[in-house]
């Protein structure tokens, strides 16, 4: 099981641009248990995984090495949507024609 420093949390939640209340949301679980992980307080090992899964499927990613820890996101995962009409934008939807009562 991966084990969240308090600065790796803080430091994803920033990447992501999220409130402490959005992760609580996110990981279904109190705003006080995600501001008492932050802290460096142990919470329950079940609560710490619903917080690193709600951060990985934002797409955040989580490494400890010799040289320290380290906090990433993946790109796909913070890129805004295509403009209209731009490369890789989906088509508009087209809406059905009226056919006022025809059949």
């Amino acid at each position: 099981m991966v084990i969240l420093t308090d600065r790796q949390i803080r430091a994803a939640r920033a990447l992501l641009g999220w409130t402490q209340t959005t992760l609580s949301d996110r990981a279904l679980v109190a705003p006080s248990v995600v501001k008492r992980a932050e802290n460096g307080e142990r919470i329950r090992s079940a609560t710490m995984r619903a917080i690193c899964d709600a951060l990985y499927k934002a797409g955040v990613r989580f490494a400890v090495d010799d040289e320290g820890e380290s906090v990433k996101i993946l790109h796909s995962a913070t890129a805004p949507p295509a403009a209209p009409g731009a490369e890789g934008a989906e088509p508009p939807a087209r809406r059905p024609k009226a056919t006022r009562g025809r059949t």
